[in-house]
């Protein structure tokens, strides 16, 4: 996580983390089963797939009966697999008891801040089922925002399309801002304000395709390439001279140090299986 503003951001950043991995990683788009993603909002406050986050919700989160409710801050998400029409139904209820719930704490929801994401190949299912806030129908939607990290229906990552060009649009402003091409300058400016971006959850989202890894690798290798004295060496050489490590690198290292933590019960295991071989 990059640019928290004090130790109580970043405490609450590595609470979130584990959840943020068991969230994105509960798609099997290999079975006939569904998860549902789906996101409330009351202007700044979210809701999202499977159970209700608001002040005071540990009541919210006893009610529901078979949904999976995760939360960070004001966000929060309800998440349960639908293979059949009565786990359909399963979930309208759930939300139904967080409805009610928020009714009898004075919290009016705005349907039109829910958000519905669909996983899986069940179309049948999908085209047969609907979920309501009230008389409203809530609509699925092919992508959706958690917390920065764009995750899409057919569980690729949008994110990294967005993180590059971000990444590329804040390279130029710097190279457009500042006259200096110094090594210590662009490298402070490039570590300050384009790095966290690529970095970002990047444990989630790591790509796994070439095209994917080469893509997101761009940003960097264009901006080391406009340093005074670099410019005729290639990408490798240009990281040896300037003691950088390939962005690959960085969200191999990340994820190395994260599973190091769920081994050492550090953090929650949200699923990852370990097999050890003597």
């Amino acid at each position: 996580m990059a640019n928290m503003d004090s130790d109580k951001d970043v405490h609450a950043s590595r609470n979130y983390l584990p959840t943020m991995i068991e969230y994105w990683t509960t798609p099997k788009m290999g079975t006939t089963s569904m998860s549902y993603t789906l996101t409330l909002q009351k202007r700044s406050i979210r809701y999202c797939t499977g159970s209700l986050i608001v002040p005071h919700h540990d009541r919210g989160h006893r009610d529901l009966k078979h949904s999976t409710a995760t939360s960070f801050a004001d966000d929060m998400r309800i998440k349960l697999k639908i293979r059949t029409q009565q786990d359909a139904d399963n979930l309208q209820q759930d939300l139904n008891e967080i409805l009610r719930w928020a009714e009898e704490n004075n919290m009016a929801l705005n349907g039109d801040k829910f958000e519905l994401l669909r996983y899986g190949h069940h179309l049948d299912l999908k085209n047969s089922t609907n979920y309501y806030c009230g008389q409203q129908v809530i609509i699925a939607k092919d992508v959706v925002e958690d917390l920065g990290v764009g995750m899409s229906s057919d569980a690729s990552y949008h994110h990294i399309n967005q993180t590059t060009l971000k990444a590329r649009h804040l390279s130029g402003w710097i190279l457009r801002t500042f006259q200096t091409r110094s090594p210590r300058c662009m490298l402070t400016l490039w570590k300050s304000l384009v790095l966290p971006h690529l970095e970002y959850c990047c444990q989630i989202w790591s790509p796994q395709k070439i095209s994917e890894i080469t893509e997101i690798e761009g940003p960097q290798r264009t901006f080391t390439s406009k340093i005074h004295g670099l410019q005729e060496l290639n990408y490798w050489e240009r990281l040896k001279e300037l003691q950088l490590f390939s962005l690959q690198w960085h969200r191999e290292r990340y994820i190395i140090i994260y599973i190091w933590k769920v081994l050492e019960k550090r953090v929650p295991n949200t699923g990852i299986q370990v097999t050890v071989h003597h």
